[in-house]
């Protein structure tokens, strides 16, 4: 028997001067979730636009209403389980932090940064309400970026390789580059890994959650080549491994084994490095394209980052939370910047939470197996995304990516309120 979830939500109440300005709170989440989403997904365009009139702030302000609604929530009702213990083990490694003297100012930019995915946590019982428009938001959003994706093909954006000034600090509006003499188109949005994971997202989702052989064909037609033209191979990979996915999950053990294996392998690699010293053949171009940025982590990213946080803070605890990514980039110590990039997530986790890390990669591994194992349509349609993340995880950080984010916290708390078949 189907399990069905029935949520209503209340409305969200201002009082004072604003009372007679009721909002459903679902009517909220989702219009916050598709400013996060849209702004992030044109976020090159909009920066270089609005740094035009003065008015580039407002590219933070869908993160700040991220942080106002999860506020909100908190104040208003009971929190979810689930998400009582990420603020409780997100409050413990923030005292771990500030023992290991990462600023206050770099915690508060953390908790900035993971907005959408504390955000995505609170918003589940609104999603289920309002599925369909979750559904179409998604939709949209996969077709615009792919849109935009092919106009940098074929045309010359205004806003690519935009830097402007914000607050006297340089901002890089749209990144332009290429590797090899191959550009690394990223259309509307500021980056090509951005522009990669939100068609990853899209495309994966969409296709498990059409009926349609029709609607399904024709995502896989807008997927596949934009992806590719992104030439980001985190997004690559996390496309070809979420298909693959799709392709096994009527074989739940074998399923099982392969997600779990990929969480085990992300988080291997990066530690393995402390004991053994890898060599990539680099002999011919096609290696070259395809392995030099990774052997470059194996050989110095991975291994340096990791002895900087036995430097900084503690090999089994890490540097606590705020003392690793964006957050150190711009308020750090000295020489601790040189934890602003892991280029792993596990690493990245590793640096907040110390050996924990592993556990938590292999509890999304569980989150994403749990969400196959349903029979809730919208959940079998986060699966796939979920096994996308795990891939990406590998050279990426990607809890600093809005849309992975965002559908990390959405993951997690479906995963504990669905009801799991026995077989």
């Amino acid at each position: 028997m189907q399990n069905k979830i029935t949520i209503t939500s209340p409305a969200l109440t201002i009082s004072g001067a604003w009372a007679p300005f009721q909002v459903r709170a679902a009517s909220l989440a989702l219009t916050i979730m598709a400013l996060v989403l849209c702004t992030d997904m044109l976020s090159g365009a909009l920066r270089y636009y609005l740094s035009q009139v003065g008015l580039d702030f407002l590219i933070y302000l869908p993160k700040a209403a991220c942080l106002f609604f999860v506020v909100h929530e908190i104040m208003r009702k009971p929190l979810e389980r689930a998400f009582f213990y990420m603020l409780l083990f997100l409050f413990l490694f923030a005292g771990i932090g500030f023992i290991h003297q990462t600023g206050f100012a770099a915690q508060l930019f953390a908790i900035f940064l993971i907005s959408p995915f504390l955000f995505g946590a609170v918003s589940v019982r609104y999603i289920i309400e309002r599925e369909n428009a979750f559904v179409v938001l998604l939709a949209v959003v996969f077709f615009v970026t792919a849109l935009g994706v092919v106009l940098d093909v074929y045309l010359d954006l205004p806003w690519s390789g935009y830097v402007y000034q914000l607050a006297g600090s340089e901002i890089e509006g749209s990144r332009e580059w290429s590797t090899f003499g191959l550009e690394r188109v990223s259309g509307f949005a500021r980056m090509s890994t951005s522009a990669a994971f939100y068609l990853v997202c899209g495309a994966l989702f969409l296709y498990s959650y059409f009926r349609s052989r029709w609607s399904k064909l024709m995502v896989l037609l807008v997927a596949f080549p934009t992806v590719f033209a992104t030439t980001n191979k985190a997004g690559i990979g996390g496309l070809v491994l979420g298909f693959a996915a799709l392709m096994i999950s009527r074989v739940p053990r074998l399923l099982k084994v392969s997600v779990y294996g990929l969480a085990a392998m992300t988080a291997f690699l990066p530690f393995s490095t402390v004991v053994r010293s890898y060599q990539v053949d680099l002999s011919d171009p096609v290696s070259v394209a395809l392995l030099a940025s990774f052997e470059d982590r194996l050989i110095n990213t991975w291994p340096n980052f990791l002895a900087e946080v036995a430097k900084f803070g503690n090999p089994a605890i890490g540097v606590g939370f705020g003392g690793v990514g964006s957050a150190v980039k711009y308020f750090s110590h000295g020489s601790q910047v040189s934890l602003a990039v892991a280029d792993n997530f596990a690493l990245y986790l590793y640096g907040c939470f110390g050996l924990v890390s592993v556990v938590i990669l292999l509890y999304f591994a569980h989150v994403a197996v749990t969400l196959f194992a349903s029979r809730e349509r919208l959940a079998r349609s986060l699966a796939p995304v979920m096994v996308a993340l795990l891939a990406a995880s590998l050279t990426t950080d990607v809890i600093e990516a809005q849309v992975f984010a965002l559908i990390l916290g959405i993951a997690i708390v479906f995963s504990h309120k669905i009801t799991v078949p026995i077989h």
